[in-house]
């Protein structure tokens, strides 16, 4: 290919150039440009209006303002464009401001959310102002509370009260006055109001008068003035005082009733005791004419213009008295200091070493004389080897007294002490007896007749008193423990009477009944429940128990000094009339074998105490019931289950060998025929 032809800036090609020329499109020609004429942009603008009034006729919301009452001025803002149509507004969504003004109401200032819904409608209610109230209070009362209904009280007079429109309910109180209560209807608009409130008085007119004149009249501690007067006092019941100086009050109970006066009678005021103060040193007891007036110091009234004698005494000082003549209105005061008057003591002991002693200061021994105070003193004389023994004495001031005093060997001292508690009674009356035991040998020897293989011979040493019920435990004193218990009928003879043993119940009751009487009496209990089942407490308390075997035997026959005898009679059958309660002629019938020639007259078991107690005081320890003792049975060193020793012979016994004081029986259950005694140990 050929290299085109380079031409140089500012020459002429050559003459084989390219000649410009003119180009001429082909087809239609080109027609002129339109021309914008005033009236075609009227057109335009007329569809473009057109346009947005579519739209905004279909794209706009219905919206109803209702606003009550009418507001004087209503305006609209935000939200544009709207058009009012008829009674409610066309406009799109959007916030619309909502302004309204109306006298006498709150302005309503308020912002709605136009939203999607076509037909919306907004509902205002204006509030109205409120009103203010004037109270008159009536002429004298110058300030008062009103009350409405549960609100805090307002004080009256004041500014005019602003309330909210509405009914109102109030009281009016004000002090001295009855309350006022009124209804009122507050209009409100921001108008004025006010009420006249017709206060009633709550008082009445007192009118007294007093001799003295010139008396101050009291209500309670508020002073209203002097007599003679005319007083306001308020209604209701009142302690009125009329008083003077040198006079005694007056004083009286006042039902005022308002408006209704009163005119007490005249007042008449006595003139005032005199005061008298007594004071000495120690105190002592003051009396005034020989009337007891307190211990001093003392202060107390005497009527006036009269002459007293005040004194005062003292056990071991001498009598102060002084004769007084009291003044109305007058204070007079007394101080003594009494004198204290002695007296000689001699103490004359035997043996001659004993020392007398009050508290824990020596005083001197035997034979020495005591100066000691003129009162009550008690004295404690001492010796070695010896008990010491207390003495009350009284010194006298006008001559010297002389006791002599033996003290005991402690050895007699406890023989006294123990004399002293040989008797004590339980809290539901029954009597028991202390019992000494010594050394004893208890059992039967084999050649004795009658005996029994459970009846072997032992020694036995009690080495604790005790006490010892005189009677056996009645039906009466042991319901008293357990009211569902009846001793039932023994072939149709009663054995329940109240003052007949009790029978028909258990060990296990019978030591129920025992720890009952201890609780009565606050004593450590004798026996605990284990499991359901009463064992003896060890070791063995001071409550009430069963009888030991061994101390029932000591009772039976050893106490009193008496010799040991077969049967509680003597040694031969039939027993001596009215020895006792067994099975004689009256029971045939009850029991198999009687005794011959032998009537107790009892069919069964008899009141307690029917016949003489024995030599040691007791009654019953052979006949009417047998007795349970605390002792588990056993013969020999074997136990034998659940029973325990029964001692003693009853009514359905006639033999020999039941009536003799060794018998020894047995049971696991309650009989008709077998009861208890209680005892417990001294200490």
């Amino acid at each position: 290919m050929a290299e085109p032809a380079s031409i140089e800036p500012g020459t002429t090609p050559a003459s084989d150039a390219i000649d410009v020329i003119a180009y001429t499109p082909g087809g239609t020609p080109p027609s002129k440009p339109r021309r914008v004429t005033p009236l075609r942009v009227a057109l335009f603008v007329l569809f473009l209006v057109a346009a947005l009034a579519l739209y905004f006729v279909f794209t706009a919301r219905a919206v109803w303002v209702q606003i009550s009452p009418v507001p004087d001025v209503t305006t609209l803002s935000g939200n544009w464009p709207r058009i009012r149509y008829q009674d409610h507004y066309l406009m799109p969504r959007g916030k619309l401001a909502i302004n309204a003004r109306k006298d006498g109401y709150y302005p309503l200032d308020v912002d709605i959310e136009i939203g999607r819904e076509a037909s919306q409608r907004y509902t205002f209610e204006l509030e109205k102002l409120p009103g203010y109230l004037t109270v008159n209070l009536p002429q004298g009362v110058d300030a008062a509370d009103i009350v409405f209904g549960r609100d805090a009280p307002r004080a009256l007079p004041s500014e005019p009260i602003e309330l909210r429109p509405g009914e109102y309910a109030f009281t009016v109180r004000a002090p001295r006055y009855l309350d006022y209560s009124g209804e009122i209807t507050i209009e409100g608009l921001g108008t004025s109001q006010s009420i006249d409130v017709a206060l009633r008085p709550n008082w009445a007119d007192v009118a007294i008068t007093s001799t003295p004149v010139g008396a101050q009249v009291l209500i309670g501690d508020t002073v209203l003035g002097e007599t003679p007067g005319v007083f306001e006092i308020l209604a209701g019941e009142h302690p009125l005082t009329v008083q003077a100086r040198g006079y005694k009050s007056w004083f009286k109970t006042l039902n005022v009733t308002a408006g209704e006066a009163i005119e007490l009678p005249p007042v008449v005021l006595a003139k005032a005791d005199g005061t008298i103060i007594v004071s000495t040193t120690p105190a002592a007891a003051i009396t005034v004419d020989g009337r007891y007036r307190g211990m001093s110091p003392q202060t107390f009234k005497l009527p006036p213009g009269k002459t007293y004698t005040v004194a005062a005494s003292k056990v071991g000082y001498a009598k102060a008295s002084r004769r007084i003549t009291s003044k109305s209105d007058e204070d007079i005061q007394i101080n003594w200091t009494l004198e204290q008057l002695l007296g000689d003591i001699v103490v004359v002991g035997s043996p001659p070493s004993v020392e007398i002693w009050q508290d824990d200061r020596r005083l001197g021994k035997s034979g020495e004389v005591l100066t000691l105070p003129v009162r009550d003193q008690q004295l404690t004389v001492r010796a070695p080897g010896y008990a010491p023994a207390t003495l009350d004495v009284l010194p006298s001031p006008q001559e010297s007294q002389t006791l002599t005093v033996k003290l005991l060997t402690v050895d007699q001292a406890r023989e006294a002490e123990l004399a002293r508690k040989r008797t004590i009674v339980t809290s539901d009356g029954q009597t028991m007896l202390l019992q000494r035991p010594r050394p004893f040998q208890m059992g039967a020897s084999r050649r004795v007749r009658g005996r029994r293989a459970n009846e072997t011979l032992r020694d036995v040493s009690l080495t604790r008193l005790y006490y010892v019920g005189v009677h056996e435990v009645t039906n009466a004193r042991f319901k008293a423990f357990d009211t569902t218990h009846t001793s039932g009928t023994a072939f149709k003879v009663s054995l329940d009477a109240d003052d007949a043993p009790v029978v028909n119940v258990t060990w296990d009751a019978a030591t129920r009944y025992c720890n009952w009487l201890s609780e009565q009496e606050g004593l450590p209990l004798a026996y605990r429940d284990v499991g359901g089942t009463m064992q003896p407490v060890v070791p063995a308390t001071t409550g009430y128990r069963l009888l030991s075997e061994a101390e029932w035997a000591w009772a039976a026959r050893f106490a009193g000094g008496r010799k040991p005898s077969l049967l509680p009679w003597g040694d031969a059958l039939p027993p001596p009339p009215a020895s006792g309660n067994f099975a004689g002629r009256s029971a045939i019938g009850l029991v198999n074998k009687v005794i011959d020639d032998f009537d107790d007259g009892h069919a069964a078991s008899a009141p307690v105490g029917s016949f003489a107690a024995d030599d040691a005081g007791l009654y019953d320890m052979a006949g009417n019931v047998s007795e349970w003792t605390n002792d588990a049975y056993q013969v020999g060193d074997q136990a034998t289950g659940d029973a325990h020793v029964v001692r003693g012979s009853s009514w359905q016994h006639s033999k020999i060998g039941e009536l003799r004081f060794t018998y020894r029986d047995s049971s696991t259950q309650g009989r008709d025929d077998i009861g208890f005694r209680i005892a417990r140990y001294l200490e």
